[in-house]
């Protein structure tokens, strides 16, 4: 039983990291554009899938980003 505990940590752990990594990989990708999501970051795996939260920014800031994005898509 506790093999089974620490197998299920270290695989939360391992979602964890991942969205923490992606959030990262955001949080530069934005900050090269010139924008930040100052509430960016990993947040808890659901049903096994690393999330991300974005957070709170101020509206400015989205409706700069969603600029930015229209302008490239």
């Amino acid at each position: 039983m506790g093999q089974a505990i620490s197998e299920r940590t270290s695989k939360f752990k391992s979602e964890l990291d991942a969205g923490q990594d992606a959030a990262d990989r955001l949080a530069k990708a934005l900050r090269d554009a010139g924008f930040t999501l100052p509430s960016l970051g990993g947040t808890y795996p659901v049903q096994g899938t690393p999330m991300v939260e974005l957070g709170r920014a101020r509206a400015d800031v989205i409706s700069r980003l969603a600029e930015w994005i229209e302008e490239r898509a």
